[in-house]
């Protein structure tokens, strides 16, 4: 939508969605139940009792997506750690990286953009910024980020490898996604956050710009010294 004479992002959150998941998640937990009481031998029936139950571990990191508010909070959080902070990290496993034996980089059509990617600052990776005097409790207001999705540019590389932007999706893949998850997921941001939905689909790349937009906070998490200490196991 154009707001202020320029192009945003509106994210909206509806409590009527909401409210119809939770009921479904109880109607979840209910059946299994009922099936643990019954406490049948049937292979088929324990196979449904543990299907209900791993839905069950996602009711609370879904029904979180819905609070827009956190969301915003999370996005100006993470903005800070994808910063000097994230950049600086890049950097020194880049230095690390032993092209000669990555299994990707045979199987890329140029594989001298990995090397240029690792051999540079790399791509700016970004989280849009946020409008909080635009936003609320139902609706988030954020940039525009620019660029294509990474599910489109990996869709384009099935299809016509030889002329698509392929490679460009694979160096940025492999040379700064996997590293940033790695970064986030191993903690080793002073900020101790980490986004745990990385698929291809809440990833944007803009080639004019070379720059690695990063979608969907609502579900970056906090992870305290306990869990951090038990991660390290």
């Amino acid at each position: 939508v154009n707001l202020l004479g320029e192009d945003k992002v509106v994210k909206v959150s509806w409590k009527d969605t909401l409210r119809r998941m939770k009921i479904d998640f109880r109607l979840f937990r209910h059946s299994r139940r009922i099936l643990q009481t019954l406490d049948l031998s049937d292979t088929d029936a324990r196979i449904v009792e543990k299907m209900l139950y791993m839905v069950g571990l996602s009711e609370d990191s879904t029904c979180l997506e819905f609070d827009l508010v956190r969301e915003r909070k999370m996005m100006e959080r993470a903005s800070t750690f994808l910063g000097a902070e994230w950049q600086s990290s890049w950097i020194e496993w880049a230095s690390k990286v032993d092209l000669a034996h990555a299994p990707l980089v045979a199987n890329m059509q140029n594989p001298a953009l990995l090397q240029q990617l690792l051999e540079s600052k790399g791509p700016t990776v970004k989280v849009p910024s946020t409008f909080p005097e635009l936003s609320g409790e139902q609706a988030l207001v954020q940039q525009k980020a620019e660029g294509e999705s990474l599910t489109c540019l990996l869709r384009c590389t099935d299809m016509a490898p030889a002329e698509s932007t392929s490679p460009q999706a694979l160096g940025v893949l492999a040379a700064v996604i996997v590293p940033l998850q790695g970064f986030m997921l191993l903690v080793l941001s002073e900020h101790h956050g980490c986004h745990t939905d990385p698929h291809p689909g809440n990833f944007r790349f803009d080639t004019a710009t070379r720059t690695l937009w990063v979608l969907d906070w609502g579900c970056f998490i906090h992870l305290d010294r306990q869990d951090r200490r038990n991660m390290c196991r």
